[in-house]
């Protein structure tokens, strides 16, 4: 049986999320004088991301996981879900309790990472809404990227528990592979992004891009062997991308739309790179670390444009790339929350969210 949003439920989910956007650029608005972070209210902005997750109609993934559902009701079994999905399903009385246990596990740990980081409720909230919204609410990956990114708060925290919040760190990165098998590429990433690097590493990786773009399928074949020695499922599925005969059809719209949304996202952490690693040379430790996990997988997004295999990698790695960028900005735009780069990127990110609202609806209409 096939599934596709009607025009009035894409139309309810845009009116929704434009709804959260005029509320927290409100909130924003009426505090930017304030100096101290607002640590309050991130909890309410939770249960409102949740009540969108359940009902996410205008999401291609919404259809795809209720056939997925549905096929385990008469199967027993499913070809794509992890185990533990399936063992929500067998919780679930229907698909919309589902997606409230799988949502409502992401937006809780996501959450806790806000808090734990002590970022700013409503201003982090505005940049949730601005930047990683639409991909937190559609892909069940969003559990993985909260918890790895929960962990990675605990390992880099310096509290007197050290010890023992490396230890919960170092476990929940493990934990996330159990609700994506990529997710293990993900925790590779972030361990590099863990090692200092200085400005001529970042000056000399873009200068060497158009080489390293030229040998990339080499290394990718080189590197799936060697993380097939270690873990053969996570090097399966990401061979199973590489060999889909998916291809993207996208027209001139679908294409601007790319550009639209991009643009913004790259000018913020082209910029952010060059004031912490060229001017400022310093913030705190898990704030660098998530600024340089965010180039590396918009690096590597960009080496999968244009080659012979499925359009399905470079999107991932891009849509990977805009849950550390989400956390970095609540913490470094708020920083530096009254200079016009701010305001102006704030306006890109609310355009290029409406461009893609007004082209779903476009889409249906």
């Amino acid at each position: 049986m096939n599934y596709s949003p009607a025009l009035a439920q894409v139309i309810f989910c845009g009116v929704y999320w434009l709804l959260l956007f005029v509320v927290y650029f409100y909130k924003v608005n009426i505090r930017l004088l304030r100096d101290d972070a607002n640590r309050s209210g991130i909890a309410v902005f939770g249960l409102l991301v949740l009540l969108y997750s359940i009902f996410e109609f205008s999401g291609g993934d919404f259809y795809n996981y209720k056939l997925l559902y549905d096929n385990y009701a008469i199967f027993g079994t499913t070809s794509h879900l992890e185990p533990i999905y399936e063992t929500f399903i067998d919780l679930s009385p229907n698909y919309y309790i589902w997606r409230l246990i799988v949502w409502g596990i992401a937006v809780s740990i996501w959450i806790l990472v806000v808090k734990f980081l002590k970022l700013d409720s409503a201003f982090s909230s505005l940049m949730f809404i601005l930047i990683v919204f639409f991909h937190f609410v559609g892909a069940r990956q969003s559990i993985g990227f909260a918890t790895i990114f929960w962990g990675l708060s605990f390992i880099t925290d310096n509290s007197n528990k050290r010890f023992w919040h490396i230890l919960v760190g170092c476990s929940l990165l493990l934990i996330s592979i159990l609700f994506h098998k990529t997710m293990i590429i993900y925790i590779l990433i972030i361990l590099v992004s863990m090692i200092p690097i200085r400005k001529r590493v970042i000056a000399v990786s873009l200068c060497v891009f158009p080489i390293v773009y030229m040998y990339f399928d080499t290394f990718i074949v080189s590197f799936l062997q060697y993380l097939g020695n270690y873990a053969e499922d996570t090097s399966n599925v990401f061979q199973r991308y590489l060999d889909s005969d998916f291809r993207s059809d996208a027209n001139i719209f679908g294409t601007l739309r790319l550009i639209i949304e991009r643009t913004p996202v790259l000018i913020a952490v082209l910029y952010s790179m060059y004031k912490v690693f060229f001017v400022e040379n310093r913030q705190p430790y898990i704030y660098e670390v998530l600024l340089r996990a965010s180039y590396i997988m918009i690096y590597i997004s960009f080496l999968f444009i244009g080659r012979e295999v499925s359009a399905f990698i470079s999107p991932r790695f891009w849509d990977a790339s805009l849950f550390p960028v989400t956390i970095f900005l609540s913490y470094y735009f708020f920083k530096i929350r009254r200079t016009s780069i701010v305001k102006v990127l704030v306006l890109m990110f609310l355009a290029a969210k409406l461009f893609l609202v007004l082209y779903n609806i476009y889409k249906f209409a």
